[in-house]
């Protein structure tokens, strides 16, 4: 059985996220934590805390929704949701 995680950030957070100038893949936005942001298995703030990017991680967001993005590993090569470190519900 594969298990499949949402990471997801709330809009306000995706805020303290500094945008970097982009790198090789040409979709979603490179931002770097400017301080500590839990992120969650959906689009809630009631849903499973799955991962803490810590200040100056370096991630891809995309899929803005609701107030809340998906996020990747800087290096995901394509923009598919189902391949973000989660997937949204």
């Amino acid at each position: 059985m594969v298990l499949k995680r949402v990471i997801l950030l709330p809009m306000v957070l995706f805020m303290l996220l500094a945008s970097l100038p982009a790198s090789a893949a040409d979709w979603g936005e490179v931002r770097r934590a400017e301080v500590n942001l839990n992120v969650r298995e959906g689009r809630s703030p009631k849903t499973k805390h799955v991962k803490t990017l810590m200040k100056g991680d370096t991630v891809r967001v995309d899929f803005l929704k609701n107030d809340w993005v998906a996020v990747f590993d800087l290096d995901a090569p394509v923009r598919d949701e189902k391949r973000a470190i989660a997937t949204p519900m």
